[in-house]
């Protein structure tokens, strides 16, 4: 029998998930499991106005390898204006690793990331020879389609499990210091945040998936299209935000 992704965009998964309409703090907080099966991460992007790039990534696990024993840690990419990306990860013992359930704070050795209820954070990460201290604001609401969470299996049976994805900060401003090339840089730009947990084998489940958003004017858009594999039918799930103006 094939195989079936089963969405939760529709209204009635609100109640059956326990969630407000609206995003609460709170869903940005530590939401899976610590046992083997379970993967959660913390993205930051941020587009810089002097042309450079970052993206930070807490996590618990490799997302690829979700039945590994805990292997949290942190990643840091700064692309500088000359387009050369500069990449360190670090992985840290299970005991220097933990993360709040009730709001965003992530503690990663000597890196973490703290959220307040308005959708603010600060962020400081150290990695090799690159290091982060940014403030990341968001302008647009943060947002998830419907529950915001992609279950797989059998109809009929219990689900085999599922993909979470919360997006925290659709638009945001960023400001704060990027240390790379020995040097400490002031930056100022645009930022994005999302929170992605489950416990699926997505290499499995998924043959292919796409994430994309942008930015023209005062409208912002993020969009999110799942792709099954061939074991259940090649099924598309596809979520989008379209969002115009600012609060």
């Amino acid at each position: 029998m094939t195989k079936r992704l089963y969405h939760t965009f529709e209204p009635e998964a609100l109640q059956r998930e326990g969630l407000p309409e609206n995003p609460a703090i709170w869903e940005d907080g530590r939401r899976g499991e610590p046992q083997a099966g379970f993967f959660e991460r913390w993205q930051f992007d941020a587009r810089l106005s002097d042309g450079s790039l970052a993206m930070i990534t807490f996590f618990t696990r490799p997302m690829l390898e979700r039945g590994a024993t805990l292997r949290p840690g942190v990643s840091i990419t700064i692309v500088p204006p000359d387009g050369e990306p500069l990449v360190q990860a670090i992985s840290l013992p299970p005991e220097d690793f933990s993360a709040a359930k009730e709001r965003c704070y992530v503690r990663a050795g000597e890196s973490w990331v703290r959220g307040d209820p308005q959708w603010r954070y600060e962020l400081h990460v150290k990695a090799g020879d690159l290091a982060a201290h940014l403030n990341f604001t968001g302008v647009v609401p943060a947002w998830r389609p419907g529950a915001g969470k992609i279950y797989a299996g059998v109809p009929g049976q219990a689900p085999e499990g599922y993909f979470a994805w919360l997006v925290g900060i659709p638009h945001g401003t960023v400001e704060g210091f990027l240390t790379y090339h020995g040097k400490i840089h002031p930056v100022h730009g645009s930022c994005y945040h999302d929170h992605r947990w489950g416990n699926l084998a997505l290499s499995e489940v998924f043959h292919h998936w796409y994430l994309g958003r942008a930015r023209v004017g005062e409208t912002t858009l993020v969009f999110l299209e799942m792709a099954g594999s061939a074991a259940y039918g090649g099924q598309k799930i596809p979520a989008i935000l379209l969002a115009q103006g600012s609060p």
